[in-house]
């Protein structure tokens, strides 16, 4: 028969009452009450005949603990834990490659599973007990054959910590409603993951910085307890196509590049969402629609947040008092923008809208500045129109140049038309100034390859520097 080692801390089971206090007990397989699977036996039986080196199964002791993990053979293939250990320690089985297995006794009492404690092992599955509280920082870190990760409905999993699962070949998961927090790149490069799931009564409030990035995540739903996606918390998934937020999310923050190159088509935005974060949907090219609600709470869209995505159309909230610079550059198939009936924007960055198809655009009376080249290269923007009330005072450098407009009126208010602002608009025949203009500077080349299209300029008055 093949045999199979036992080994434990309480040596006194199988040598004399005086022996040594660890030892191996060889005895025949058939003979010990195990709570594998036979076949895995019998594989392992196998193995012991190809290889000479019989599997060795270690049951850690129920009390007493002390130097068990140091002295463990290297050789240690499964290892049992009885249902009253409440703790698996720090780094305890750091980097043993010929682990294949641990298994939890029956109402297991087994409340941590510490720090580095499987990390770099050969597990292939792992079942976690429901009494576990706390999955601690890369404790299955690297375990590159580990494939299937169960967790129990009742579990009692409050935190899955920092890199616990990071470069592992999980497939799937499903994560218990007691969860709260998920920490950073807790499945960073899990590229076997397609499926992540969780409750209808989920308590996450946080998922952590890269979390689930470069992972092949397909679709995901985002639960209402979730205050904060943090940054690149999907960044990479390039699978994701699918993201769905529900109507009474808590979600305030959008982490950056939280969604950046993804394969995301669609997306509405809750209304509790007050930031949109530096390049959130950044490359998001099957990006096609994104609303936000009516009663949207949004003031910032970030730096280059939609930046070289597939949107189409995009509705501004009220509340959005300034886009940030490159928020929609280079989304060449965006060709509608429109604003709500009582917008709030301040301001319009730099590049905001560059390089992309809109056609027409009313800007808000309250925008006071318009950045530089916001709307440059925009060879399809024929007809910009501002309010009787424009509060705008400046048009920034380059703001359209090399854009399609064939006329424009230039606000009252406008103090500064900045240089080049107006560069190679070759369709433009007509720019009006009202009798009250307060225009006193017009920049360098403002007008350059445009002005030879119509006979002449008229400037008002009030500008000493034209």
């Amino acid at each position: 028969d093949a045999m199979l080692n036992v080994w434990s801390a309480s040596g006194n089971q199988t040598q004399e009452q005086n022996g040594p206090t660890a030892e191996f007990a060889v005895v025949p397989v058939n003979s010990v009450s195990c709570p594998f699977d036979s076949s895995e036996l019998e594989d392992s039986k196998k193995e012991g005949e190809n290889n000479a080196s019989p599997l060795t199964l270690a049951f850690i002791p129920t009390a007493g603990v002390g130097n068990f993990f140091q002295t463990l053979p290297e050789d240690v293939r499964m290892v049992v834990v009885p249902r009253n250990v409440r703790e698996l320690p720090d780094g305890c089985f750091r980097g043993r490659a010929s682990l294949k297995r641990i298994s939890f006794g029956e109402n297991s009492a087994l409340e941590r599973i510490g720090c580095d404690a499987c990390r770099e092992t050969g597990l292939e599955e792992v079942s976690i007990p429901d009494s576990v509280a706390e999955l601690d920082d890369r404790c299955f870190y690297r375990c590159a054959n580990l494939r299937s990760v169960t967790v129990g409905r009742n579990s009692a999993l409050v935190r899955i910590g920092v890199s616990v699962f990071e470069g592992t070949s999980v497939e799937s998961l499903s994560i218990p409603d007691s969860v709260i927090a998920l920490c950073d790149r807790c499945f960073y490069g899990c590229r076997s993951l397609r499926h992540v799931t969780f409750g209808p009564a989920s308590n996450v409030v946080r998922i952590g910085r890269y979390a689930f990035a470069l992972t092949n995540v397909e679709a995901v739903i985002i639960p209402d307890s979730v205050i904060e996606l943090c940054d690149r918390c999907f960044y990479g998934c390039i699978s994701l196509r699918h993201v769905t937020v529900g109507r009474n999310s808590a979600l305030v923050r959008i982490g950056s590049k939280s969604f950046a190159d993804t394969a995301i088509e669609s997306l509405s935005i809750p209304d509790s969402v007050i930031e949109l974060c530096l390049r959130c949907f950044y490359r998001c090219k099957s990006l096609r629609s994104v609303t936000f609600g009516q009663n949207s709470h949004l003031e910032c869209i970030g730096v280059d947040t939609f930046r070289e995505s597939g949107i189409e159309e995009v509705s501004i909230p009220d509340g959005v008092r300034e886009l940030g610079n490159g928020c929609f550059e280079d989304c060449k198939s965006l060709r509608s923008v429109t604003f709500g009936p009582n917008p709030s924007l301040e301001r319009i960055s730099g590049s905001a809208f560059e390089y992309t198809s809109i056609e027409s655009l009313i800007i808000p009376d309250g925008v006071v500045e318009l950045g530089k080249r916001c709307f440059a290269f925009c060879t399809s923007l024929r007809c910009v129109t501002f309010g009787p009330s424009s509060s705008l005072a400046r048009i920034g450098v380059e703001a359209f140049a090399y854009a399609g407009l064939e006329s424009i009126s230039i606000p009252d208010g406008v103090v500064e038309l900045c240089y080049m602002c107006f560069y190679f608009c070759r369709s433009l025949r007509s720019v009006t100034f009202g009798p009250s203009s307060s225009l006193e500077r017009i920049g360098p080349e403002a007008f350059n390859y445009t002005l030879s299209l119509f006979r002449e300029l008229k400037t008002p008055n009030s500008c000493a520097q034209c």
